[in-house]
């Protein structure tokens, strides 16, 4: 009994140490070579290559794009706005084929992937910090609700006269968003979730 009692532990341990062992090696990390210059808030990508956003006010570096799973990055940043926090990146997104981009001085697309910018038609008191493409369509969120794009993030129309419980002209401050199936979920700042069934036009509280 002792016997088989000792063999069993032996065998766990080392089955312990073999699931271990096969869990560090999958969730390794090693470091790219940059970008350098600014912190990083926000990932997207396009194709073959990735952008991330450099936040940080007057001191943001803006947009840094990588054609190579990160081994090298130049920056991006021909048509955003120069002057201050015009470089401040704090979301990414892709619609279509164009790339979007919250900077401090507005909403920005590029549909040749970084190497030029146009500034967005945006009519929100407060810059969105949150992007969430669903099919042909492109959800920009942040302090002044909800926003969506029928058009890649060229243009973009207000969606916040019904969510439960908010009366207009008040608005939900949206930290995040996410789907299941056909279903839109929004999380907000102490209003909890929402849900959408119709695609944005609806939200109802899960709470």
């Amino acid at each position: 009994m002792k016997r088989s009692l000792l063999i069993n532990l032996v065998l766990s341990t080392f089955l312990f140490l073999g699931l271990a062992t096969g869990k560090l090696s999958a969730q390794s990390w090693e470091p790219t070579n940059g970008p350098y210059g600014g912190n990083i808030s926000c990932f997207t990508e396009n194709d073959a290559y990735l952008f991330a956003g450099s936040p940080g006010g007057v001191f943001g570096k803006g947009i840094f794009r990588s054609s190579d799973h990160g081994a090298n990055w130049i920056s991006v940043n021909s048509g955003l706005s120069p002057v201050a926090m015009g470089k401040d990146i704090s979301a990414l997104g892709v619609s279509g084929s164009n790339v979007v981009a919250t900077t401090g001085q507005g909403i920005y697309h590029s549909a040749d992937n970084g190497d030029s910018w146009a500034i967005s038609a945006y009519a929100g008191q407060y810059y969105p910090t949150v992007f969430f493409g669903n099919g042909n369509d492109l959800f920009a969120a942040g302090t002044s609700g909800l926003y969506i794009s029928t058009d890649n993030g060229i243009t973009w129309t207000a969606q916040n006269d019904n969510f439960q419980g908010i009366t207009p002209p008040a608005v939900p401050e949206i930290r995040s968003m996410a789907s299941n199936g056909t279903i839109l979920y929004a999380g907000t700042y102490r209003k909890g979730i929402f849900r959408s069934t119709d695609n944005g036009l609806s939200w109802f509280t899960v709470n």
